[in-house]
């Protein structure tokens, strides 16, 4: 253990200003600890020897764990054990109000968007709201002008895939939308 502010010695844990000593799993970061493990690379220190090899891999092709089912390599084991959901189907993180269930748990954080109301990308031009940056990204065709979907058949010019997706009935004389009750259709 190493005893911080008694004058203490080893390797492990860290202590108080009591001289009460600290296991690692305390997660208490002594900021005077010395860092002994430095990386030869890009010089960032490490208190633990384990930790400098660890981090000794993004400078390098290593990856030392691989995948039982696709051959799929990784540098650290965690990384190894989410990719496995993948294979297991497993879905570790549940959404509290709906029950649907997700793999990882940005996807859950996204999603709970939808409940909360939050938007939280913002139109610099305008100051739409988008809960994903993506649909902002979509938004911002309508600033730039920008028309990039076009009808093969008549040259006509879209700023939104769906736009076109729906222009084209005009020419394959499908009508899509159509009332179940009545018969009636709508474009």
């Amino acid at each position: 253990h190493t005893w911080v502010g008694s004058g203490g010695g080893g390797g492990g844990g860290a202590a108080d200003d009591s001289g009460v000593c600290l296991p690692p799993e305390s997660g208490l970061n002594i900021p005077s600890a010395p860092k002994p493990f430095s990386c030869s690379e890009c010089g960032k220190q490490f208190l633990y020897k384990q930790s400098l090899k660890r981090h000794m891999r993004v400078h390098s092709e290593e990856k030392p764990f691989g995948c039982q089912s696709c051959g799929k390599s990784f540098k650290h084991e965690h990384n190894l054990k989410i990719h496995m959901r993948i294979h297991t189907g497993e879905e570790p993180f549940g959404c509290e109000v709906c029950g649907k269930r997700f793999k990882h748990q940005h996807n859950l954080k996204t999603h709970m968007r939808i409940h909360t109301g939050e938007k939280p990308f913002v139109c610099d031009i305008c100051g739409k709201r988008a809960r994903h940056q993506n649909n902002l990204k979509t938004h911002m065709i309508v600033h730039k002008g920008e028309r990039p979907f076009g009808c093969d058949v008549c040259g006509k010019r879209f700023n939104r895939k769906t736009s076109l997706r729906a222009h084209m009935t005009v020419h394959t004389g499908e009508k899509p939308y159509g009332c179940d009750v009545c018969g009636r259709v709508q474009l």
